[in-house]
């Protein structure tokens, strides 16, 4: 698996999944206000009282709450392969599972969600889908995967 980080080049999202949704407006606003108000404790406490336990850790908090704010992540099929992509303030990690590194995908159905397990190496990467993604996910994997590898339907439409 290819780990690349803050590129230029993204992977083309051919089609995004159930799991890669942002994080929140008003979470992340709550976030960074919970840290403003932490960080106004933590001077406060360290002005009146020294540096003590308290002021560390309203600092830590506030802190640990404004990184936590600017976190999304994203799982999605794209022409590369399978992408794990996660931002954090401007930063980009990406994982991509290239499609010569898939062994197998098993698919299967509950309710209104279609789950895909593809198999590399080892381990594999499952992803949440809505059920009538079914159709274009099939037609991006005839398209892109090499031949030999078996997709594996696990329940019936």
């Amino acid at each position: 698996m290819a780990t690349v980080r803050t590129s230029p080049d993204t992977p083309r999202m051919l089609l995004d999944s159930q799991s890669s949704k942002p994080m929140p407006k008003w979470m992340a606003v709550a976030g960074i206000a919970l840290g403003i108000i932490l960080l106004y404790r933590s001077g406060a406490s360290f002005y009146t009282d020294g540096a003590n336990g308290r002021a560390t850790m309203n600092l830590l908090l506030a802190l640990v709450c404004a990184y936590g704010s600017g976190i999304s992540r994203a799982i999605y099929i794209a022409d590369a392969g399978v992408v794990r992509e996660m931002r954090s303030w401007g930063r980009v990690t990406r994982r991509i599972a290239r499609w010569d590194e898939v062994k197998h995908i098993s698919i299967s159905f509950r309710g209104q969600h279609m789950m895909a397990f593809f198999e590399i190496d080892v381990r594999g990467w499952k992803i949440l889908f809505k059920k009538n993604q079914y159709d274009e996910l099939m037609d991006i994997l005839d398209e892109l995967l090499p031949g030999g590898i078996d997709v594996n339907l696990l329940d019936k439409l």
